[in-house]
């Protein structure tokens, strides 16, 4: 609103919002927003020295998580959580080659990757080598997909040896 000098009020509509912004605000984009924000939250994202990591994970062995592994994972400090997240990579190269020729000693070394005992299909891994010893539990699983069941890890438990009391 604006009064001239001649005492005219003029009315000029203000968008809450600049036109070339609507899109952003929409319920959509909002809605994915939030998914993203719980991604990021939930430490569903990676981060890629290059292209061609980024390509290479696009392609890696896809995963689901259990309650448990949820629960477990939101309890660890964002110190322990990136480490994790950096070991991922080598688990998922581990994955596609172990998919591939069935090889168990395709797995890097310091993974120190084997069945668990006394839990038939579930297998474990070290994750935090050098700092207190952490480790993950997962299965394989199928996620249906376009061309049928794919390959898939179902990550059970993470953090230290008490995991084991239920793999």
């Amino acid at each position: 609103m604006v009064e001239r000098e001649d005492g005219v009020i003029e009315l000029h509509p203000e968008l809450p919002v600049p036109a070339d912004q609507v899109w952003f605000w929409s319920e959509r984009w909002q809605r994915m927003e939030r998914e993203a924000d719980d991604d990021i939250a939930n430490g569903r994202v990676g981060e890629f020295d290059d292209v061609d990591d980024f390509l290479a994970d696009l392609d890696a062995v896809k995963y689901v998580r259990t309650d448990s592994f949820k629960a477990d994972y939101q309890r660890l400090s964002a110190a322990e959580k990136g480490p994790f997240r950096q070991t991922v990579r080598d688990v998922n190269r581990g994955c596609d080659e172990f998919v591939r020729t069935r090889d168990p000693s395709v797995w890097p070394a310091s993974l120190r990757v084997k069945t668990v005992r006394g839990a038939p299909g579930v297998w474990e891994m070290t994750w935090s080598p050098s700092g207190p010893d952490r480790r993950a539990t997962w299965e394989w699983a199928g996620l249906a997909g376009d061309e049928g069941a794919q390959p898939a890890i179902r990550w059970r438990r993470i953090g230290d040896h008490l995991i084991f009391k239920e793999p």
